[in-house]
């Protein structure tokens, strides 16, 4: 790494992965390195899935998913060069921004909805939409990142209960149900959560412990939107309740036609 990129500091560490800043000698620039948390390197699945994050990524050119720029291994350590988006995550945005217009939550929702079009159109399922895994830029731009979930989206799925327990749609609790051509509609209904979450500050299923939880996802009934934000007009309800339709096929065929049905 040392001879390719100049290591300036930490810009975040989870329990999958940690994301360096570092700065592109050759190309004079600074990038995001990503590598795989040292507790998985032994791990054959999760060196596969990060593998499979970058090829996901380099399949996508789009100006609101995250570029990929290089991948390698350092010190038997797999680690991929992708563009730094300098900013705030969504979710941080929603801690900062009490009650937004719906005016300004359809603007951030059309561009996460291009940005999932451009990974449908490749091909791909992004199953893992939620606020920490949108980006907004300190110039504005809307970007969708982190695809170590992603998925061929006319493939069969791999075996296994993966996701973010608050944004799952019904359907990822059952991976055996989980049927090729529906993998686009779990990206619309994460987005519904995540766009419930920022209208109301919250997630719509929550629950003292994961087994509640998942019950309300299956067979939970959608707390009004407009009982916690009674400025909102009815007509939002029915739009949030196609988005998270438990049936994928009940739901919005597309992020984009989610998005032009939430748009004021």
């Amino acid at each position: 790494v040392e001879d390719k990129y100049r290591l300036k500091g930490p810009l975040g560490r989870g329990g999958m992965a940690e994301v360096l800043l570092a700065h592109d000698l050759a190309l004079d620039r600074d990038v995001a390195l990503k590598f795989l948390g040292t507790s998985l390197l032994g791990d054959p699945d999760w060196r596969e899935r990060f593998l499979t994050e970058a090829r996901s990524m380099a399949r996508v050119h789009h100006p609101n998913v995250a570029q990929i720029f290089a991948f390698g291994v350092h010190a038997g350590r797999p680690y991929f060069a992708m563009e730094l988006v300098r900013g705030a995550t969504l979710a941080e945005w929603i801690r900062a921004t009490p009650q937004p217009s719906l005016a300004q939550v359809a603007d951030i929702v059309e561009a996460v909805a291009q940005g999932l079009h451009a990974i449908h159109s490749a091909g791909l399922a992004h199953h893992d939409i939620k606020p920490t895994n949108i980006l907004i830029g300190d110039d504005g731009r809307i970007v969708v990142s982190d695809l170590g979930l992603a998925r061929l989206a006319d493939g069969v799925s791999r075996s296994g209960v993966s996701g973010t327990l608050h944004y799952m749609a019904p359907e990822q609790f059952a991976p055996r149900s989980l049927r090729a051509g529906t993998l686009l509609q779990t990206d619309v209904y994460q987005l519904g959560i995540t766009v419930y979450e920022m209208l109301a500050g919250a997630v719509p299923f929550s629950g003292e412990d994961a087994r509640s939880i998942i019950r309300r996802h299956r067979s939970g009934s959608i707390p009004p939107i407009t009982t916690v934000r009674p400025d909102l007009e009815q007509e939002l309800e029915a739009v949030l309740a196609k988005a998270l339709a438990k049936d994928p096929a009940d739901r919005f065929a597309s992020a984009i036609a989610f998005s032009a049905a939430s748009l004021p």
